[in-house]
């Protein structure tokens, strides 16, 4: 309530805020991680078919390249984040890909790869069976989109 009242706060607050605000409205949202730090929300969007980027601090939607192309950032691992799912999303937020791959040192690609997957697997093992069809087939069409 205090962010709201002094309508001061960090990203972490404002996405936090804002994610949970999307979620109450009836949306499916996500959190996002920028190990650079940064935090904003991805919100499905059912008329587009995809997750939308949406920063609250910032006042963008759908505008993506705006940290590595406006703000000069170089990303290393972007994680999107909800109770019933974790992804890798950081190929929609970066120009170039294997730049951005060469950047990536902190964790060994296999070991993360493989610890998102259990994770997103458990979240999915928590859901009803017809949710669990919706996100594989949103997991599998937004792993199209981001290697694609």
């Amino acid at each position: 309530m205090k962010l709201f009242e002094t309508r001061t706060g960090r990203c972490g607050e404002w996405a936090n805020a804002f994610t949970a605000i999307c979620i109450a409205l009836g949306f499916e949202a996500r959190r996002v991680l920028d190990w650079t730090d940064h935090v904003w929300t991805e919100i499905y969007i059912e008329e587009w078919g995809r997750w939308a980027h949406a920063d609250p601090c910032e006042n963008i939607l759908d505008k993506p390249l705006t940290y590595e192309m406006g703000w000069g950032k170089q990303l290393t691992y972007v994680i999107a984040s909800s109770n019933k799912e974790i992804i890798d999303v950081t190929r929609r937020y970066v120009v170039d890909p294997l730049l951005n791959k060469m950047r990536r040192k902190e964790v060994n690609e296999k070991w993360l790869s493989i610890n998102l997957k259990n994770r997103r697997e458990k979240l999915w093992d928590m859901q009803q069976e017809e949710d669990k069809k919706i996100l594989f087939e949103r997991f599998c069409r937004e792993q199209e989109e981001l290697t694609g």
